[in-house]
């Protein structure tokens, strides 16, 4: 079990953040836009693939 410090909260919250809303617009788009599953997929991965890429 890992503890989080104070520190890192606000990170872990940011994060939190983006994935649900990448899920929440994926599934509009599925819903409402006339797209392909491959296009809603890389939207839906385009920030958190920012985020892994963003320096340290």
């Amino acid at each position: 079990m890992s503890v989080l410090t104070t520190d890192a909260l606000p990170s872990a919250l940011l994060l939190g953040v983006v994935t649900a809303t990448g899920i929440i617009v994926g599934a509009l788009l599925g819903a409402f836009a006339p797209l392909s599953h491959r296009a809603i997929v890389r939207a839906m991965s385009l920030v958190p693939g920012c985020f892994l890429l963003q320096p340290r």
